[in-house]
């Protein structure tokens, strides 16, 4: 639910690698150091704020007006243990990266199987 009450909300979509997740949001229009990006446990919440443009108010005549303004909040629960201290953003060209990386003991682990000879 990406509105849950607000008056839009930016569209995310979330990746699962082995040893991270990635998180791509975009927030075209939207100032990069305006963006709060925090993790609690393994839920992840990105703020923010669209801002209105000066040239722009309430009550100007237009013909259409499709864009949406205003605060917004998305919040993701990802799965298994996390590395809160290491989680990291950039903001290049209106898409918000969020690289949140797995616990060690949390990723897929590969295990060689030794044959001892002559053993049943």
């Amino acid at each position: 639910r990406p509105f849950d009450g607000q008056h839009w909300a930016p569209a995310i979509d979330v990746y699962e690698y082995p040893d991270r997740f990635v998180v791509h949001v975009e927030v075209p229009g939207v100032e990069g150091n305006s963006v709060d990006v925090s993790c609690v446990g393994s839920t992840l919440t990105i703020r923010g704020e669209k801002r209105r443009p000066a040239a722009d108010d309430e009550d100007t005549p237009n013909l259409y007006r499709e864009r949406r303004f205003g605060s917004f909040a998305r919040t993701v629960e990802l799965e298994g243990k996390i590395q809160v201290d290491q989680v990291a953003a950039r903001y290049q060209n209106g898409v918000l990266e969020v690289v949140v990386p797995k616990m060690e003991s949390e990723r897929p682990r590969s295990v060689r199987v030794e044959v001892t000879p002559g053993a049943p």
